[in-house]
């Protein structure tokens, strides 16, 4: 009885959603009857300020907002510079309104009419959250990014990731326009705090007007609204340290905001270990994710990725680092027809790694150990062009290019030792890449149209040199003095076509069907030499077949997708399917058949939205992945030493993963208190990959593990409460993680479960002037059960004191970390002191800062991780300490 009231009830509201609709239109000027062009038009719902549709006027000041069902509302005009109006409306039959507006400047009161933010510094309109930075910073904030961190629901990390209430954020806007192409690390890094008015958490958005109303998921932005202070100028930050043991920083970023010309220029390099550009941000900036594509490209490899993930990702035993980067960032819109988003980068790095590993496999018969040291030095360059055109004809339709060029390149020297090897490896690889995408949106009455054509091509040649003293490598080269010399050359190439073509439908204002059709065609080709790299002769390629490794890969692809979504309202859901007809074919000198396979890709979303402040989730997505290319090619090519020291091989081709999220989030405005909750299910099915012990010689390789499917269950959750007697705010975070896998070693199938959870717990103060506290606490226990059973406990206490008055600031702070893992127990004292004065009416500031001020001169560190088959007991070095002098002048 109780399903069907919740059928019934559910699909009243569905019924409910259709209705008549009407229109209002209107012009938006100033006290001068001057028109205000780009002015944010917002349809509020009068009963709880929701947000239903907006648009922005054009040259003349007009607007028009269509397609509006019966009722009573709110509508909002707001641009920067004036103070919002709102106006109520009733709409009722088949009336098309005409309401004017006349913004006045700097004006701060608030008529009855309008909605007023709460005394926290919180407001909620629709799927919009505002904040006042002012209501929870104390000044002491430098960048856009630590200022961020301070808002409830939002968190930034180091890498510049950022999550608002438990979702991630695709892209952080400047007045509504991405500035940045995607990247959000870069403006949080290097804006200044002081340049946020407010902070907008943008959910359902969308870039495109034409889209509006057909998001197919919850993307989410977060939107500046910019202090006018900043408008029509130029603005920055200059920034130059210098310190002990010849360490150096500077950061510099030059800003001037239009209403229809954006620049941003940044100039960064330091030998701290700061990283200023990571993976994920790359990926963003050339292009990112392409909402109107079907997915059809979600199971090729790119090449270049792999490139840039080895330039960009972070590496424990790294030991000293220096990182330099150049940005230009342009987005214009010289009319409302056009807008141009254009970026330029340049980054170069060089690093120093060095650890020593001991590996113990688990092994029925008993523990087997062997220990390797790895000694390397890199040098990695990454330039990267980007230009993106979208032109609108009409308010019907709109025309995008997108383009991008990526040029990276990877050298490094690598010596590694274990008990039974010594080998060197000079390693130089390159990746050229370019992609266009030419897009057509075209809005049909209600509907929309999509089309969508991409052309990638990339090049990436490689060059590998080995020298060692063992027989571990499968090649038959005489030995020269004991030693056996290796020179391989590679090259890549990817061709990639896609052709996207969807057609949504709009049922009603909440409501729409989505049908798409989409091919894809990508042919990779590799060659491949071998030569005989003897120091005190001619390079000579060893011409026996086994070696000559040319081969080739091609992927076709073909997708029909179909669902229906609704998207607004308490009941929210999207229900439909992909399928797919997959066809891969090769011409390579292994065991593997060409494979044709057709698949039906289920997907649900339902969510429950009772209030502005409150929303429940699940998801359920099956999806078909197919093994990377470079892993199919795993043991033909030397792409690394690990390929031959650890092994590594996937027998099958595709893999079935199977995944369920849910999420709840809470948010209570009167006692300021924030809650929210994100677990998640994934299951695969179908892939099996070995692992391999070697202990050098090739015959005597063994195989460790076959891995068949495996599971992974993740799940955090926050509550954050700030207290209203004073400005102290209190947190607490709890995740928990679970994998599971079987596998097969020496003929047993063996259960693999790695169990780990973390608590976190914080209390600080946000005081504008005299003293600050900060504590904090993480307790996590990691552990690993197999044939044997271990576990590892960390514990980190902190706590941060600092006081502010007028010009002076100083803060310290005294983190404590204790390991306790098998065998191992050790405990960790940081001390961290940031010291700043201000003068020239606070243009110019003088600061002192102190990281890790107890390992300045050399930093070691001791960790145990768990693989499927092995302990693993790692003794790195890791970037050291500094003291530096900074100066930091703003240019405003």
């Amino acid at each position: 009885m109780r399903k069907f009231l919740f059928f019934a009830a559910f699909f009243t509201c569905c019924a409910g959603g259709f209705a008549q609709t009407n229109s209002i239109k209107g012009r938006v000027a100033n006290e001068k009857n001057e028109p205000v062009s780009f002015t944010t038009v917002i349809l509020l719902s009068a009963k709880d300020s929701t947000v239903v549709k907006y648009t922005t006027s054009d040259n003349s000041g007009a607007y028009e907002l269509s397609q509006i069902a019966n009722g009573q509302y709110l509508v909002e005009a707001r641009h920067v510079g004036y103070s919002a109006q709102y106006i109520k409306a009733g709409v009722f039959g088949n009336n098309n309104l005409n309401i004017n507006f006349n913004l006045k400047e700097e004006v701060t009161t608030l008529d009855a009419a309008k909605i007023k933010a709460n005394y926290n510094g919180v407001e909620f309109s629709g799927d919009t959250i505002r904040y006042n930075p002012l209501a929870y910073t104390d000044g002491s904030e430098v960048t856009l990014g630590e200022m961020m961190n301070k808002l409830p629901g939002i968190k930034v990390d180091n890498s510049g990731k950022i999550t608002a209430q438990g979702k991630d954020v695709d892209a952080v806007l400047i007045e509504g326009k991405d500035l940045f192409s995607g990247n959000t690390q870069i403006p949080l890094q290097n804006l200044p705090a002081n340049i946020a008015e407010k902070v907008e958490v943008v959910n359902n958005y969308s870039e495109y007007d034409i889209m509006k109303g057909f998001q197919s998921y919850e993307k989410t932005a977060i939107n500046v609204r910019v202090n006018k202070s900043f408008w029509e100028k130029i603005n920055g930050n200059i920034s130059l340290a210098g310190g002990i043991q010849d360490k150096f920083y500077t950061k510099n970023n030059i800003i001037r905001l239009q209403p229809k010309f954006m620049t941003s220029v940044t100039l960064s390099g330091n030998n701290l270990g700061e990283k200023l550009l990571e993976f994920n941000d790359y990926i963003k900036m050339k292009g990112g994710m392409n909402e109107f594509s079907t997915g059809n490209n979600s199971f090729t490899f790119s090449l270049d990725e792999t490139e840039a993930s080895l330039i960009m990702a972070a590496s424990p035993n790294t030991y000293s680092n220096t990182n330099n980067l150049a940005v230009v960032n342009v987005s214009a819109q010289p009319n409302e027809k056009l807008k141009i988003n254009t970026y330029g980068l340049f980054n170069m790095s060089k690093s120093k790694d060095e650890d020593e590993s001991q590996y113990t496999y688990f092994n029925a018969n008993g523990d087997e150990r062997y220990t390797k040291s790895t000694k390397s030095v890199k040098r990695n360059k990454v330039g990267s062009g980007f230009l993106k055109l979208s032109y609108n004809p009409s308010k019907t339709l709109n025309y995008i290019y997108q383009g991008n060029f990526t040029d990276a390149l990877v050298k490094s020297n690598s010596n590694i030792d274990n008990i039974d090897l010594f080998t060197t490896l000079q390693n130089r690889r390159t990746a050229l890449s370019t992609t266009h995408t030419f897009t057509m949106l075209k809005k049909i009455k209600d509907n929309a149209f999509t089309a969508n054509v991409n052309f990638s091509y990339k090049d990436a040649p490689a060059e590998y040199g080995f020298q060692t003293d063992s027989l571990l490598l499968p090649l038959t080269i005489n030995p020269f003095n004991n030693l056996f010399y290796v020179l391989q050359d590679k090259n890549a190439m990817q061709k990639t076509a896609t052709v996207d073509l969807s057609y949504m439908h709009k049922l009603n204002q909440s409501y729409f069907m989505k049908v798409a059709l989409g091919a894809n065609y990508t042919r990779d080709d590799f060659e491949s030499r071998i030569y005989e790299n003897r120091p005190d002769e001619e390079q000579k390629p060893i011409t026996d077949d086994d070696f000559m490794n040319d081969s080739d890969f091609g992927f076709f692809n073909q997708t029909l997708t179909a669902n229906i979504t609704k998207n607004q309202g308490v009941f929210r859901f999207k229900a439909g399917f992909t399928a797919r007809n997959m066809i891969f074919y090769h011409n390579i000198k292994r065991t593997l058949d060409d494979a044709n396979k057709i698949v039906l890709e289920p997907e649900l979303e339902f969510s429950v939205h009772p209030k502005q402040m409150r929303q429940f989730s699940v998801s359920y997505r099956k999806s078909t992945t197919m093994t990377p290319i470079e892993d199919l090619m795993s043991g033909m090519y030397i792409n690394s030493f690990n390929n031959y020291a650890n092994g590594g091989n996937f027998e099958k081709l595709f893999a079935d993963r199977h995944s369920v999220s849910t999420m709840f989030s809470d948010f209570n405005q009167f006692h300021e208190t924030q809650f929210f909750v994100t677990m998640r299910y994934v299951q695969t099915n179908g892939t099996t990959a070995k692992d391999y012990y070697r202990t050098g010689l090739l015959n005597e390789t063994r195989t460790i593990a076959a891995v068949s499917d495996k599971y992974n269950i993740w799940g955090t959750s926050s509550f954050s409460k700030k207290f209203m007697f004073a400005p102290v705010s209190a947190n607490v975070g709890i995740t928990y993680r679970q994998n599971k896998s079987s596998y097969f070693t020496e003929g047993n199938e063996i259960e693999s479960k790695t169990y780990s959870a973390s608590a976190e717990f914080g209390l600080s103060s946000s005081y504008k002037e005299g003293f600050n506290f900060g504590l904090n606490a993480v307790l996590s226990r990691n552990y690993y059960k197999a044939i044997v059973s271990n576990k590892q406990d960390i514990q980190r206490y902190s706590g941060k004191i600092s006081f502010r008055k007028n010009n002076f600031y100083i803060s310290t702070s005294l983190d404590y970390e204790h390991n306790d893992a098998r065998k191992v127990m050790q405990h960790f004292y940081y001390w961290n002191t940031d010291i700043r004065y201000s003068f020239g009416n606070k243009k110019y500031e003088l600061q002192l800062i102190g990281n890790d001020m107890l390992h300045t001169a050399d930093k070691r560190w001791r960790e145990i991780a768990y693989t499927d088959n092995a302990m693993i007991e790692s003794f790195t070095r890791r970037i050291p300490g500094s003291i530096i002098l900074k100066f930091n002048m703003k240019i405003q």
